[in-house]
Formats: structure tokens, sequence, C-alpha cells
């Protein structure tokens, strides 16, 4: 058993660098993993790189800097897991 699973993280700037990697990793470590960024196309591609792992993953396309758009990523979270 890994040490996340029945986990679930939510990462945000989960398109690219730092947040990507942490995303990728928690997800290896067995993680539901929630990508949220602005870039979809970007967030696809790392959602897509969790899923070929084996991993679960939700991307939720948000600017962290809106309160609204926090509220809904809180919203899908909660419905979907």
């Amino acid at each position: 058993m890994e040490y996340f699973d029945n986990k679930v993280v939510m990462i945000t700037g989960a398109s690219s660098g730092i947040g990507r990697t942490a995303a990728v990793m928690f997800a290896k470590k067995g993680a539901k993993v929630v990508l949220v960024a602005r870039r979809q196309d970007e967030s696809l591609q790392a959602l897509k790189e969790i899923t070929d792992l084996g991993g679960e993953a939700l991307f939720v396309q948000a600017d962290v800097s809106l309160e609204i758009d926090v509220e809904r990523v809180v919203s899908e979270i909660i419905n979907k897991y």
C-alpha cells in the first residue's frame, strides 16, 4: 500500500514545472490528484501522463487568484470524491 492511497491531493499550477512534477509524484504514491491550472492543453498532457501511469486524476481549469474559481474547484472536488 502506498502512503497516499485513498487521499486526494489538489495541486495548483499543475500544468508545468514544480506543480506538474509534484502532481505526478503524488500520483505515483497512490494519491488521487486534482490538477488545477489555467492552461488547458498542458494540464491535459499532465492528466494523460498520470493516467498512463495507472493513476487517477481530475483536471479543473481555474485561476486561483479568483475567489469564484477557487469555490468552483472545491465544489468539483467534493462532488467527485
